[in-house]
């Protein structure tokens, strides 16, 4: 059941306690707005009478229980004799409560023992809401059952903790703050927000009618000019803005000023002129109840500022720094902000009323520039002179040789005061301009233009011979060498550029480039400076053949040198002892012979080889006759390449890769290595070299065949 108290007297509270006084109503009543969601009292003859006229016990003014915080724990109580009284014979405790204006509340009151009845009364003692069953039978809620209050001024307000009839018991008062309703965005005066009014948003009540809302701050200062404007974007929202002052001692709002369903502060055209310095809060709800919809949410200011000094300023090549006040009629929110690279705002990037910025211009080390900053909306121009340019040019060569060859496509990137970048020209040359003042550093690059034609097994070889100190290197050798990049120079360098040859990959830094010097440096570069050369260092070719035309190598014929090969041939023996050169593909009477899994050799011949310490094969067969053997493609034991290193890759579907190095050199005739296969099915099978590259000098595309029954192995694969 509900009833309403109804109160003539104004209470005064002074040190803690209640004084009953007899005045009118004060002017902060007279000013609140009907969207407060704070009923103000009335006058009634309640069956209460007038607070305090029972009074305490004996006589005792009514003092205050204790202290609620809002969001804070649940206080416990109990009502019963000694306690003061309304004229209706029901005992009250009070408590106080500090709010903000704005603030979003809900207070409840349950009890088990008796019909709860809660009552908030503003500073002066006025009932500004009260309650009964508003939380169910017995327990009551301000609001009355949903929604929250919003508080209308900042400053003390005090909670009555009653009972319907007179009655004895222990109950529980807790004020909260949903977590819907808590938090207020901020928002800046000159901008505009769009968002939109959900069922899930805080839900404000006025009179019993419930409005989601939404809650937006922004800090004003007394006697700057704004204007507020609220549309509807999406949905059946038909928007209303309240406006409330920092204090609470004003507010403002709208419906329809803005034109149609638009709400604006002021309604119409103008300003509104805020009356106080502080933090003010703007709802954003509805005129109708619980409706949704997209909105935008705009805070307009009535400014006009200038700027001095005039645009455009002068600088001289050097740069320097400069300063420029704004000044403004209103307090009106600004900001500062460079639009070129070479133009800082160093201090006074933002601000509000009058203000000065502060801004640096670099050095210019090129031509004549102009460039732009916008402040406060306007635009500030600054033009500068144009500055000693220099030049740096140089060539880079490979390492090797005495008459090194150009390295094209190196990219020279100078960084410093301003930033230079070019690359080197099919001769090696370069040149880059538009230097100045103030420090450079040049460092060169390049990537890719390296083949197996540079980098190969010849290589491994003097890395390995090296390594044992059978040769020397020269400084730049032994860089191209130590591709681990350890330091040193080992077997595992020469192993790993035979990897890199066959196309396997490595970790290490074979095929990549080294300069030397790796930078150079540049205190000021203000004149042309020639001679700024570099050499280029492929790692991984130590022998030094690489050309900026290399690609991987073509099939040729070419005649023999007399210090590598005085002939070489492939040759298998036939049944009666003799030899002859072999077929590449089966001969008919030997292919009904094989059968599957069978493993079968083809040796490489050569007759007369001298100083032959490395080789380079690529080899292509017939992937639906044969395969390469899984665990030994090649064989070297019993050939000529016994002490050889080996490395194979057979990754590529019908092909093998070989490089093959030592740190002897083989002399003589005999079989240089052996080809092991496995028989996938009986036919005609081809096997064939793509080329065969002798200590990087000698280049052939041999003809090769398939050995005879009596060479055959006749082990099978498991």
């Amino acid at each position: 059941m509900r009833k309403l108290i109804f109160l003539l007297p104004i209470l005064i509270f002074s040190l803690g306690t209640i004084v009953l006084l007899s005045t009118d109503a004060n002017a902060q009543k007279d000013s609140r707005s009907k969207r407060s969601s704070i009923d103000s009292a009335k006058v009634s003859t309640s069956p209460k009478g007038r607070l305090g006229i029972a009074g305490g016990p004996n006589g005792i003014q009514c003092n205050p229980a204790g202290t609620i915080t809002v969001g804070g724990s649940a206080i416990s109580g109990s009502l019963g004799t000694g306690d003061c009284q309304f004229e209706d014979g029901t005992f009250f405790d009070l408590y106080t409560l500090t709010g903000t204006a704005g603030e979003r509340v809900t207070v409840s009151m349950t009890s088990t023992a008796l019909d709860s009845y809660l009552i908030l009364f503003d500073s002066a003692g006025e009932i500004l809401l009260e309650d009964d069953d508003g939380l169910g039978e017995g327990n009551a809620r301000i609001p009355f059952e949903q929604g929250v209050i919003v508080l209308p001024y900042t400053g003390t307000y005090y909670i009555g903790a009653n009972s319907y009839e007179v009655a004895s018991g222990a109950y529980q008062v807790v004020a909260s703050r949903p977590s819907e309703c808590a938090t207020n965005t901020p928002i800046t005066p000159g901008a505009t927000v769009t968002a939109a009014l959900t069922t899930s948003d805080c839900r404000t009540s006025l009179d019993g009618t419930l409005f989601y809302t939404k809650f937006y701050s922004f800090s004003g200062t007394s006697g700057q000019q704004l204007s507020f404007g609220l549309t509807a974007t999406s949905g059946n929202l038909d928007p209303y803005l309240v406006l409330r002052t920092p204090s609470g001692t004003g507010t403002v709002e709208d419906d329809n000023g803005g034109g149609g369903t638009a709400a604006r502060i002021p309604a119409g055209t103008g300003f509104f002129s805020l009356p106080e310095t502080g933090t003010y809060i703007l709802e954003v709800s509805s005129a109708g109840e619980s409706e949704t919809g997209g909105f935008s949410l705009a805070i307009n200011q009535n400014c006009n500022f200038s700027l001095s000094p005039s645009s455009p300023q002068t600088f001289g090549s050097a740069g320097g720094t400069g300063s420029l006040s704004i000044t403004t009629t209103q307090v009106c929110s600004w900001t500062a902000q460079s639009n070129a690279s070479w133009i800082t705002v160093t201090s006074g990037s933002s601000g509000s009323g009058n203000g000065t910025v502060n801004f640096s211009v670099a050095a210019n080390t090129g031509t004549s520039r102009s460039g732009t900053m916008t402040i406060a909306g306007s635009t500030f121009s600054i033009n500068q002179d144009a500055g000693a340019v220099g030049s740096i040019a140089g060539t880079v060569r490979y390492y090797f040789g005495t008459n090194p060859l150009a390295v094209p496509g190196v990219g020279l990137s100078a960084t410093g005061a301003q930033n230079v970048s070019g690359s080197s020209g099919s001769n090696g040359a370069f040149s880059l301009s538009g230097f100045g003042s103030g420090a450079y550093t040049l460092t060169p690059s390049k990537t890719g233009d390296a083949t197996t034609a540079a980098i190969s097994a010849l290589d491994a070889s003097t890395v390995a011979q090296y390594s044992v100190q059978l040769i020397t290197l020269t400084a730049n050798q032994q860089t191209a060498a130590d591709v681990t990049n350890d330091g040193t120079i080992s077997a595992l360098d020469a192993s790993q550029i035979a990897q890199w040859s066959v196309g396997l990959s490595t970790t290490g830094l074979t095929g990549t480039w080294r300069f030397t010097p790796s930078t150079r440096t540049y205190s000021s570069v203000t004149e042309s400076l020639t001679g700024q050369d570099f050499t280029a260092i492929l790692m991984g070719d130590v022998t030094g053949n690489w050309t900026s035309s290399s690609s991987i190598y073509q099939p040729e014929q070419k005649s023999f040198t007399d210090r590598m090969v005085n002939d070489i041939d492939f040759k298998m023996p036939k049944s009666n002892g003799e030899s002859s050169g072999i077929r590449s593909r089966w001969a008919e009477s030997v292919a009904d012979k094989k059968s599957a899994d069978e493993i079968i050799e083809i040796p490489i011949t050569v007759n007369g080889a001298l100083d032959l310490l490395s080789y380079d094969a690529v080899i292509s067969f017939d992937e639906e006759t044969l395969e390469p053997v899984l665990e030994a493609p090649v064989r070297a034991i019993g050939s000529l390449s016994t002490n050889f290193n080996l490395v194979v890759n057979r990754s590529e579907p019908g092909r093998m890769r070989i490089a093959a190095y030592g740190i002897v050199p083989v002399v003589g005739d005999g079989d240089l290595l052996y080809l092991r296969f496995r028989v996938k099915r009986s036919g005609e099978a081809k096997v064939s070299f793509d080329s065969l590259i002798l200590n990087e000098q000698v280049r052939i595309a041999p003809r090769v065949g398939i050995v005879g029954s009596e060479r055959k192995n006749k082990e099978r694969l498991d």
